[in-house]
């Protein structure tokens, strides 16, 4: 019997089982912030750890490429460094007026000298190459010899700027210019068929620093009259290394090196007319006409004029296509 108010179930109260499972609840905007940010900061830490090692190779190359470049100086200090030979061309002492530029000035008397390049000029150089070591380092170094042969004329002086009073032919010089003139051991020289007596450094040229060697020469039979050539030919042996350039200081200059370095470089205002590179070495021709450089056949002699005949060399560089440093 049931009482009033109650109602009979005839369920019975079963255990709650658990519902799926619930991801939490996600981050707010600003712990996502912070987080990003932790992870930056731990990457640029990490970046800027990872760049110490790479700073210290970089100190070692830089260390070992400084070193490389002593001792290769070390080596040419004592064997010879690049050598660049310019000339030959003869010095003539001469009387010229100069104008001091003012108004109603007489024309002053000064002494100058006179650069008078060759007609024609034919180089053949042979180069011996072979290698050096100082510690670790190597550097290539080169034997050569050089038979240079050509001509002189008397230029026309009357169509210089400057206006010449006298020019002393009997004291002239012949002289060459080197630019390792410690890498020298051998010259001779002859001009108009008469060997040089005495071959010596270049002292004062009055065309600025300029090393060499050159020899005094009587020319005023040579060159008494126009258009009349003096013939000449150096013949010399000398160290040096890493390059070996020529000026084209001649009205046509023609060059020919060979040599059993397998691996040249050629560089300068001018490439090769004609090369030939084997494995067993290499042959270059070079022929610089007069149109070709900017160069007057005379000039009087002045600071510039060094630089004037070599602002367009050209030649070769003895190259190691397996460098380290």
């Amino acid at each position: 019997m049931l009482t009033k108010g109650w109602i009979m179930s005839d369920t019975i109260n079963a255990p709650e089982t658990p519902g799926p499972f619930q991801f939490p609840k996600p981050r707010t905007e600003l712990s996502k912030g912070r987080l990003l940010g932790l992870k930056f900061f731990l990457l640029g830490a990490l970046a800027q750890f990872l760049t110490i090692p790479l700073f210290m190779v970089l100190a070692l190359v830089q260390d070992r490429e400084s070193r490389f470049r002593q001792a290769t100086a070390e080596i040419a200090q004592q064997w010879g460094g690049p050598q660049q030979l310019t000339g030959p061309f003869i010095l003539v002492p001469v009387i010229v007026a100069e104008n001091s530029g003012e108004a109603g000035s007489v024309p002053r008397q000064a002494d100058r000298n006179l650069i008078i390049v060759p007609e024609n000029l034919a180089i053949k150089a042979q180069s011996k190459t072979e290698t050096r070591k100082r510690g670790i380092h190597e550097a290539t170094v080169y034997q050569t010899t050089l038979l240079a042969e050509g001509a002189f004329s008397k230029p026309d002086l009357n169509s210089l700027n400057s206006q010449i009073i006298s020019a002393d032919w009997s004291r002239a010089k012949i002289v060459t210019g080197l630019s390792e003139p410690n890498g020298i051991e051998s010259v001779s020289l002859t001009i108009n068929g008469a060997a040089a007596k005495k071959i010596e450094p270049v002292a004062s040229t009055g065309m600025g620093f300029m090393p060499g060697f050159g020899a005094s020469v009587d020319l005023s039979a040579a060159l008494s009259g126009a258009g009349q050539l003096v013939p000449f030919k150096i013949d010399m042996a000398f160290k040096g290394s890493q390059e070996l350039t020529f000026a084209p200081v001649a009205s046509q200059t023609d060059v020919e090196v060979a040599s059993a370095w397998p691996h040249p470089s050629f560089a300068g205002a001018y490439l090769p007319k004609e090369r030939d590179v084997k494995d067993t070495g290499f042959t270059a021709r070079w022929s610089i006409p007069e149109l070709a450089r900017n160069i007057p056949a005379a000039m009087i002699a002045d600071q510039n004029s060094f630089s004037t005949l070599t602002s367009a060399t050209f030649g070769m560089r003895f190259y190691q296509p397996v460098d380290f440093y």
